[in-house]
């Protein structure tokens, strides 16, 4: 029962460092010394890739999920089929 806690704290703690990460990068676009145009493009063009990426991470991590499962209920059906 313990290992879940530390799994849901690893999960938070990487959660809170990617938005911790994002908020510095939006403030650090529109802190730039570039025109507004410029850094609103820029971060518009960023956070299109980040998007990208984002939606990319959880079609993979889904895969992933689903494989589990799959080879899960193939183990689960074996045992029971043996015994």
């Amino acid at each position: 029962m313990e290992s879940n806690y530390r799994s849901v704290d690893v999960i938070g703690a990487t959660a809170a460092f990617f938005v911790g990460a994002a908020a510095g990068a939006v403030a650090g676009m529109l802190l730039a010394p570039a025109s507004g145009r410029e850094s609103r493009e820029a971060l518009r063009d960023w956070l299109k890739d980040k998007r990208e990426e984002s939606r990319e991470a959880v079609i993979s991590r889904k895969e992933r999920v689903e494989a589990a499962i799959a080879a899960g209920r193939e183990a689960y059906e074996r045992k029971r089929s043996e015994g």
